[in-house]
C-alpha cells in the first residue's frame, strides 16, 4: 500500500509548500469570514435602532414637536434610543451613528403625519494584504437603514 502523503521521505518538498500555502487560505477565508459576520451583525443593529427610534417618534414624538424634550426630537433620539442601542454591538463600541428624521408636521393638525427615519453608520473592515505586500487597506462601509411611520396622537 502506498500512502497519500509522506511528510518525511518527500524530498522536494512539495507537500510542505502545498500545505502552507492551503493553510494561508483557509486563514484568510476564515478572517473573511469572521469580517462577514461582524458587518451583519452591525446591520442587524443599525436596524433595531432604526426600528426603536420609529416606534418611539410614532408613540412620543410630539412631545418633543411642541418642545417638552431638552435635545429636540432629533438629539433626544440620537443621544437616548439610538447610540445606545447600536452601541450595545459589542464590534461597535464607540461608533455614533447619524440620525436623520423628516417628520412632514403640520402644528394645526399632526395627528397621523408621515415621517422617516434613517441611521446611518460609518464602518471599515481592513482587507488582508497580498501575498509579499505589507500591510493591508480599509474598506470604508456606511451601513444605513430608514423606516418609516405615522405620527399617533390621542383621539
Amino acid at each position: 500500500m502506498v500512502p497519500v502523503v509522506n511528510w518525511t521521505g518527500d524530498r522536494r518538498g512539495a507537500v510542505a509548500v502545498q500545505s502552507i500555502l492551503l493553510i494561508a487560505i483557509c486563514v484568510v477565508f476564515v478572517y473573511m469570514g469572521f469580517e462577514i459576520w461582524k458587518v451583519i451583525s452591525i446591520k442587524q443593529s443599525v436596524h433595531a435602532a432604526a426600528y426603536q427610534a420609529a416606534k418611539w417618534i410614532a408613540l412620543n414624538g410630539l412631545k418633543c414637536l411642541h418642545g417638552e424634550c431638552q435635545y429636540g426630537l432629533t438629539g433626544y433620539v440620537q443621544s437616548f434610543i439610538v447610540g445606545p442601542e447600536v452601541r450595545s454591538n459589542v464590534f461597535v463600541p464607540r461608533a455614533r451613528p447619524l440620525v436623520i428624521i423628516d417628520v412632514d408636521y403640520d402644528p394645526y393638525d399632526y395627528c397621523d403625519n408621515p415621517f422617516r427615519v434613517t441611521v446611518l453608520l460609518q464602518h471599515s473592515v481592513l482587507v488582508p494584504p497580498r501575498f509579499g505586500q505589507v500591510g493591508g487597506r480599509d474598506l470604508s462601509l456606511t451601513i444605513s437603514r430608514t423606516i418609516g411611520g405615522h405620527l399617533v396622537c390621542a383621539r
